[in-house]
């Protein structure tokens, strides 16, 4: 066998294997509504705060975001701010158990901005926004390589050389 032989299949295990352990790790779950131990382990456990589990995920994580208007209004200028490589899926309900039960029309999970000037700072690379609603912001993007599939957004405003423009 020679050395491209070896190094392809070396990359067809690898990339086999990164499948696995991706299909394998548990997802982490956020509802406003959870009342259990705050820790993202279950529906019940879930995080209450969008930004804490964003902070407590570890890069390549996966978080299952229950329907909801999920602002990180501290002070009124905080965003949710992503700065790692993270997978995040709206449109469940407490109790969901596969990522194919979501609906994000009948089940909208909403990033709202309305006390913010930026709803979104994503400053990673392989960052996937699915099944999100981002509301009344700016969303910002420093980084690359991210994509926002199965979202929408409504009520926001972008920044021209000529002044504010709002748009839907």
């Amino acid at each position: 066998m020679n050395m491209k032989s070896s190094a392809m299949i070396m990359a067809v295990v690898a990339g086999w294997m990164t499948a696995i352990n991706l299909a394998a790790a548990d997802p982490i779950f956020v509802d406003l509504n959870a009342a259990g131990d705050n820790n993202g382990s279950s529906w019940t456990d879930a995080y209450t705060n969008l930004q804490t589990a964003i902070e407590e995920a570890v890069s390549d994580d996966v978080l299952w975001v229950a329907e909801g208007v999920y602002t990180n209004d501290i002070d009124g200028t905080e965003s949710f701010s992503i700065d790692k490589s993270l997978t995040i899926y709206g449109g469940f309900t407490n109790g969901m158990e596969t990522l194919g039960d979501r609906d994000a029309t009948a089940h909208p999970t909403i990033l709202d901005g309305e006390k913010t000037r930026r709803v979104l700072n994503i400053t990673a690379g392989n960052v996937l926004l699915d099944g999100l609603t981002v509301k009344k912001g700016v969303p910002s993007n420093e980084g690359g390589g991210d994509s926002l599939d199965q979202r929408r957004f409504v009520d926001n405003r972008g920044l021209y050389p000529y002044g504010e423009r709002s748009g839907s």
